[in-house]
């Protein structure tokens, strides 16, 4: 699939138009989803399958959830649990999980009767559940677990590679940053356990391109690696910088702010997601979703005579 593809909704049924609006996949399915290595998800009559750039069912409607495919593998639920399968739909991990994420260099993350642990492309523990908590391995091989209340870094092995004992609460790391708690203050320690920043924050969400969403005195706002700010801290719900830009919301209104913290959109919308440079998505409670570009274009479905459909 050469041209990346966009859910639409008209008229209650979802299909996918291009970046300039042509529609590729006519409104037929009941949801659809983002695509994901050259797979999306779709539903239809209440279950899930996912189709290709074209519009083919590649894998059938036969699931109740499904995730986004990486790599070649995707997590999906039947009422018997959560398990993985591949790109032809061969469960690779049996649905017998309670929750399990797609294979990251051969690896998932799994829960099983409340504890987590890791299994490889076998089915085979590597890990064992024992954590009360975790998350995946990130691109530096390291997961963020809790045991008996207390968090620390591991590696593939299970190995201990950073104790976090001094804190109530810790995070995955984020370009080589990561979040953690002590009382009701939060701070960015480095691989090493220390500090980023002197400051501590009442909260704060992980590093995004070189930028930290941080929370003082009941607001929002971003810094820099060096602690500046970069945008005003008046926010009451931001998420982190996508494609040089980021979502902030007032009095539950939302638009989107550039690096340099100026308005690119004003907070007048229920939601709006970041798709790339040159592609925003936008909802109005009375007008619904569709995307426009940073500039203020609307890009409205359009069929091959280059009229919108409604």
């Amino acid at each position: 699939m050469n041209k990346r593809l966009y859910p639409f909704e008209l008229n209650g049924r979802y299909g996918y138009h291009d970046e300039d609006g042509h529609v590729v996949i006519s409104p037929q399915y009941d949801y659809a989803y983002d695509f994901s290595d050259n797979l999306a998800g779709v539903g239809l009559s209440g279950t899930y399958g996912y189709i290709d750039g074209k519009g083919n069912i590649f894998i059938p409607c036969i699931y109740d959830e499904v995730g986004m495919f990486y790599k070649g593998t995707a997590c999906v639920f039947v009422p018997t649990g959560y398990g993985v399968i591949d790109r032809s739909g061969r469960f690779m991990i049996p649905p017998m999980y309670e929750s399990a994420s797609s294979f990251h260099e051969g690896i998932s993350l799994v829960s099983l009767r409340g504890k987590f642990g890791f299994v490889n492309e076998q089915n085979r523990f590597v890990i064992p559940p024992i954590y009360e908590d975790a998350s995946g391995f990130d691109s530096a091989g390291w997961a963020c677990v809790a045991l008996r209340g207390a968090y620390r870094y591991i590696n593939r092995s299970g190995e201990t590679v950073l104790e976090m004992n001094d804190f109530d609460e810790a995070n995955p790391f984020h370009e080589n940053l990561a979040i953690v708690r002590r009382g009701a203050q939060y701070m960015y320690v480095d691989r090493n356990g220390n500090p980023l920043l002197n400051t501590a924050y009442d909260d704060a969400i992980g590093s995004s391109e070189g930028f930290l969403g941080v929370k003082k005195h009941g607001k929002w706002g971003f810094v820099n690696l060096g602690g500046d700010l970069v945008s005003d801290m008046k926010y009451d719900e931001i998420s982190p910088f996508h494609h040089g830009m980021a979502a902030v919301c007032i009095l539950k209104k939302w638009g989107v702010i550039d690096s340099l913290g100026k308005e690119i959109l004003p907070c007048r919308y229920e939601a709006v997601r970041i798709y790339s440079t040159t592609m925003l998505w936008i909802f109005l409670a009375d007008a619904g979703g569709c995307y426009i570009r940073p500039t203020g274009e609307v890009i409205r479905p359009r069929n091959a005579r280059g009229q919108t459909i409604r």
